[in-house]
Parts: C-alpha cells; structure tokens; sequence
C-alpha cells in the first residue's frame, strides 16, 4: 500500500531518529509495526539506510581525522541538510548516466562465445577479490541450510570459486563477478562455472543481468539460457523439465531434444515457455510458481534481522542480569554526543561504566544499533573495576577492516601491576592474550589465525576464556573453539585502569596504539566458559546466517 505525503514525512522522521540512535521506546515500537506490516515502509527503510551509509561515508572522506569533533558533527549535519533536498533528483540524474553510458560502453547483442569465453581479470572492482579463481561472492543470505551432500558449504560475505552450491531450504543471493546477480531459493542446486556462466541442476534460479554481464548462460538438463540484457527466472523440475519466464529484456533458448533435432526460441518480457524433460518447448500463459527478486530478498534480510535482534535483546537483558556477568557494554541507546559508555549490569552506581574518549558513535552488527569506532591515534575507552578473579572469559563483537599494525587492542590493564592482562589481535590476524606474572615477565598465550583476509570488514566474534584451577587458556571465534593452551603460570587477572581499544606496554607491543576498527558489545565474566556457552553467545548474537556452523567450508 502507498504510503499519504503525512506519512512518508513520519517515516523520515521516525528513521531519522534510528539513525541517530535516539529513538524513544515507544516510537521504536511503532516503527517496527510500520516495517512489519507495510511493504513500501520496508522499500522505503532499505533505501533510506542505503542513502544514509553513503553519505556518512563521503562525510568521513571529505573530513580529516585531526578535525576536532565539534567540527566534524557540524560538517556532517550542514552536508546532510544540504544535499537531502537534492536526492531525489540527484538519483535520476545518476541512473540516467549509468544507462546512456552503460548502453553506449556494451553491445546488447554481443554473440555468445564472445561472451562466454571471457577472461576473468584478476582484480575485481567493489569487491578487492584478487584470486584469479573466485567467480562469485554470495552477499546475502535468508533462513540458509546446506544440503547433507553438500561439500562446499560457504558462509555469507564468502568469496566462490567455480563450485557446486547444494542449498536443502532458504534463499541465497550470489553476485557474479561479471556483473549479474542471482538469487537461489532452496531447494536448488547450481553450479558455477565461472564468472559469467553456471548451470541449474534442480530448483529454482532468479537473475538479474545488467548490460555489462549480457552474455550471462545458464545451462539446464537439455540447453542453455543466453541472457541478452534482461531480468528472467527458471525453475528445473525432479524430471528435469524446466520453465522460464522473463520478466523484461528479452533471452535466447538453445537446445536439443530426444530426436536430435535443435531447438531455439527467443523470448521477450512477459513472456514464458515450458521445457519437458525431452526437450520439446511449448508456451506458457504464466509460470506455476513466482520468483523471488533481490528486492523480495532484502525485505526478508530484514525481517529476520529485526527477528534476531528481538531474540538477542531477550537475551543480553538476561546476559547483564546474572550475578556471574562483571562488565557489560552493549553499545546501544546512546546518543552521538554521549561520552559516558553505560555498564548494562549497573551495579554499584554504575561504577562500570567508562568514559569514551575521542571515539566516535557508529552502526552495529544490526541496522539501527549502535557500536563505537576507534579511528583516531588516541581513541580508547578508560574503565576501572576493581578486584581479583582466578578465571575470567573475554568476549567481543569486532569488525577490522585492515590487519597493517602490530597490535588491534582489545583491552589492556595498568601493565605495571602484577596480573596485568592485554587482549588483542595481532598484525597475523592471531588472538591473543598477555598476562604480567611478575614485575618483568609476560607470558603470551597466542591462537591459530583468527582474523583471515576474508573475515575482515565484517563482524566478528572473539572470545578468550582463562582457566586457572585448570590451567587451560582457550580461544574462540565465531563460536568455535580455536586453539587451547597449557598455561604457564596460574596468575589472578587485574582489570584495575583498564582501556578498551587501546593498547598499554605490554612487550613486543608498545603503548599508545588504538584499535583502528569497530567495537559493538563488549563483556567480561567471572568464570571460563566452555565451547557451548560461548557458542550459545555467539549464535543469539550473530547477525549471519550460521546454518550448519561446525561443517566444511570450502571445496
């Protein structure tokens, strides 16, 4: 249903708020029975969230980090009243100049073995894929299981390389990297060949195919699919016949049935034919069953995550509550300008909480939810709690976008007391923890590479549990355990003077690094926790379909 003038303004208004991450309770209710009952207001959330992120992003580029903050908000906010006016405007004038030049730079009807036999470049733009094999990125994922047989089993934000995508149920979004997108809806199985061809073994397949990709093929049991510029589903059945329907531009089937002979058809919008199981092709009014668009997609995506950012919420609020839980930072309902980070187990007056200094308020793992960024020489966040504890269990959401410093801090504590502790990750992607036994030494306690290439720029779950009855130090990340110490020496840990994001002098790491990335929640418990606990804390808390967690992930 279209949404009255009245009630677009509202919408801005309502998102507006969320974007700032002011939003009363009671008008953070009424927008999230807006999204869920109102098509447009979810086009209208996705669209507007898409505008604000690139206009924080140019904001940021167009603003030096030595700019005090003061002058930074002023910047932005005179940059956002600025150019909202001009969007509407400002859109049609760049989708006009992407068509003109886009039609001007691709022939649409480049013949098929020009196109199929194309080199992939090795360097992708918009992506930073630099392995010559990698032809395809899956981007988004909704209610995602593998198949039993499966043995590639990727993980969302994963880079493909020509493989065999088995999906049992849910809908995945794969991005080729010559340009067309598809989205796989379960149960399907496809298999990409390479950057601008696959083939549909059984389920069903949508795609979106701009000019640059026109070319893009699809095999099914008995021909090919040629896509001429065009937007176009299929489904291929148990007994191998098919069905396509084009929902615009116009695509090529090519074929041979049981006889040998050839078959050939062109179809334009609205148009969709039937392919039995012998091949013969014969003209459908309609298609049986409709396919899901990246738009369909995105309003799920949605969905689920206001779902699973329900649930978390249920959660964290029993998290902070127990009497086991000793600092908690959730990094939500905090105004931009707020320099106090609020301990959510509020206990003693609030003597957990800590003062941000230099950091700025940024999105979280969810759309709408905040974290803080550290990006500055001296960004940090200084707490102090008091104490002992003979066992402990660290646990943060991270997201770092480089690995080019020594050390990312996570937490360090006054390195010239006895039991001083420093959590980071270090320049090889490593977790690790360092521990002062005594006035000199610090024993180093280091995982297997935690942080890849692949899992940078996106959220991260770490995780170090210190065990010392045990005398076992365990890393974890995303839930699974990754590496598991004999400790050397069964020392207390002190949090006193303790600083979140920035690194003390803790040997081979000097002081005075920040941590140049994204915290969004942040807590430290009393006791060491086993794999399920924290993978228990891991799963409630992850933004990322994590379907089939402990299985192969690659070919």
């Amino acid at each position: 249903m279209k949404l009255t003038d009245q009630e677009t303004l509202e919408l801005h208004e309502l998102l507006d708020g969320l974007v700032e991450n002011n939003l009363s309770a009671e008008k953070r209710k009424k927008l999230e029975e807006w999204l869920t009952h109102s098509d447009e207001a979810r086009r209208q959330y996705v669209a507007y969230l898409d505008m604000s992120a690139s206009l924080a992003h140019y904001a940021e580029e167009r603003v030096s980090d030595d700019t005090p903050e003061v002058v930074k908000e002023s910047l932005g906010t005179k940059l956002v009243q600025f150019v909202s006016p001009w969007l509407p405007l400002a859109a049609l004038v760049l989708f006009g100049i992407y068509i003109y030049f886009g039609y001007q730079a691709h022939d649409p009807l480049v013949p098929e073995k020009e196109i199929v036999g194309a080199e992939i470049s090795p360097v992708v733009p918009g992506y930073g894929l630099r392995n010559v094999e990698t032809v395809a990125v899956l981007t988004r994922g909704v209610g995602l299981s593998w198949d039993r047989s499966a043995n590639f089993r990727p993980s969302v934000g994963a880079s493909l390389p020509a493989s065999s995508l088995k999906i049992a149920q849910g809908i995945a979004q794969v991005e080729l990297v010559d340009g067309a997108t598809l989205i796989l809806e379960g149960p399907v199985e496809y298999e990409l060949i390479h950057g601008n061809a696959g083939s549909l073994k059984r389920g069903k397949l949508r795609a979106h195919v701009p000019k640059v990709a026109v070319g893009f093929t699809v095999g099914l049991p008995r021909g090919d699919v040629i896509d001429l510029g065009t937007d176009f589903g299929i489904e291929v059945h148990e007994d191998q016949s098919a069905e396509l329907y084009v929902y615009r531009g116009k695509v090529r089937y090519q074929g041979v049935d049981l006889t040998g002979n050839h078959v050939s058809e062109d179809l334009v919008s609205n148009q969709a034919i039937y392919l039995s199981s012998d091949g013969v092709s014969s003209p459908l009014d309609m298609p049986t069953g409709s396919y899901l668009g990246t738009q369909d997609l995105a309003s799920r995506s949605l969905e689920q995550s206001q779902r699973r950012r329900s649930e978390w919420m249920k959660f964290s609020r029993q998290l902070f509550s127990k009497p086991s839980t000793l600092l908690y930072y959730g990094f939500d309902n905090h105004a931009k300008w707020d320099r106090v980070l609020k301990d959510e187990t509020n206990r003693d007056d609030g003597a957990g909480n800590g003062a941000v200094i230099g950091c700025n308020w940024a999105q979280g793992r969810w759309p709408g939810k905040g974290a803080l960024q550290f990006s500055k020489a001296n960004d940090r966040v200084c707490l102090n709690l008091p104490g002992e504890l003979s066992s402990v269990t660290l646990a943060a959401w991270v997201k770092l976008d480089e690995l080019t410093s020594p050390v990312y801090p996570l937490i360090f504590s006054r390195p010239s007391q006895r039991g001083a502790l420093g959590w980071s990750v270090n320049q090889a992607g490593k977790l690790v923890l360092q521990v002062r036994v005594d006035g000199k030494r610090v024993v180093n306690y280091l995982s297997a590479v935690a942080l890849p290439k692949e899992k940078l720029g996106r959220w991260v779950h770490l995780a170090t549990s210190y065990n010392s009855s045990e005398k076992w130090v365990c890393h974890y990340v995303n839930g699974r355990s990754f590496s598991r110490e004999k400790m050397e020496v069964s020392q207390p840990l002190s949090f006193r003077k303790g600083l979140l994001g920035y690194s003390q002098e803790f040997p081979p790491y000097q002081k005075g690094t920040a941590l140049n990335g994204c915290i969004d929640e942040f807590a430290i418990f009393d006791s060491a926790w086993d794999e399920d606990r924290v993978r228990e804390l891991y799963e409630m808390g992850t933004p990322y379909e994590n379907a089939n967690l402990l299985l192969p992930a690659y070919p």
